[in-house]
């Protein structure tokens, strides 16, 4: 790899838009993801509960201090970005059988709705994230991009407009739209702009059941 002068790393050969080849991972670890190809051979499943009470008077101290909106979905994003800041390793991801690293990026995924009621479409936002920020930076990232898909009733989104226009394909070549663009991502080779719109790419996918 060519040593840069500014010190910073620049993207080489068999890096993705999206991520950074790990080269100097443990031979176990590069042969791993060969045997164990699906999701649901390498999932580590668990459950977790906690005591909030602390939490409870961090929320409301935020909002004395103006956060007006500031909830305990801040509180876990802005704890995963300080996680990811102490174990960077948590920011990696799988794509072909190798490891990358989304280095500093730490996309934030998670499906909203237009509206609060039960009736309203669902959307998805990508927010990206810094090891750096702070729970404040969390939760003006977040208010800003859930804002500014609530901002009109329609699907006006350009996730929304990305699958209202593979709808219009037919069922069969659909299926093989969909098969082409997995072998590109499967080679990294997906349009970046395609890897930013999709859900399906990111450091962390969040469900709020509340």
């Amino acid at each position: 790899i060519r040593v840069h002068a500014d010190g910073k790393y620049h993207p080489t050969w068999g890096d993705r838009s999206d991520g950074r080849k790990i080269r100097t991972l443990a031979p176990m670890a590069q042969i791993t993801a060969y045997f164990q190809v699906e999701r649901n051979t390498c999932s580590n499943l668990f459950e977790e509960s906690f005591e909030i009470t602390n939490i409870d008077r961090y929320i409301r101290q935020k909002r004395r201090e103006g956060l007006t909106d500031f909830g305990i979905t801040h509180v876990l994003l802005a704890a995963y970005v300080r996680g990811v800041a102490k174990y960077p390793y948590l920011n990696r991801f799988v794509s072909g059988q190798k490891v990358y690293s989304r280095g500093e990026d730490i996309q934030y995924c998670m499906v909203i709705k237009k509206q609060m009621q039960v009736g309203s479409p669902d959307t998805a936002i990508k927010v990206h994230l810094s090891p750096y920020d702070t729970a404040q930076d969390v939760y003006e990232k977040l208010n800003a991009a859930v804002a500014s898909v609530k901002s009109t009733t329609e699907l006006d989104s350009s996730l929304d407009g990305l699958i209202m226009a593979l709808n219009l394909i037919p069922g069969v070549f659909l299926k093989f739209t969909v098969w082409l663009l997995k072998l590109l991502d499967y080679f990294g080779l997906l349009p970046r702009f395609l890897l930013e719109l999709s859900p399906f790419h990111g450091s962390l996918f969040f469900t709020s059941m509340g």
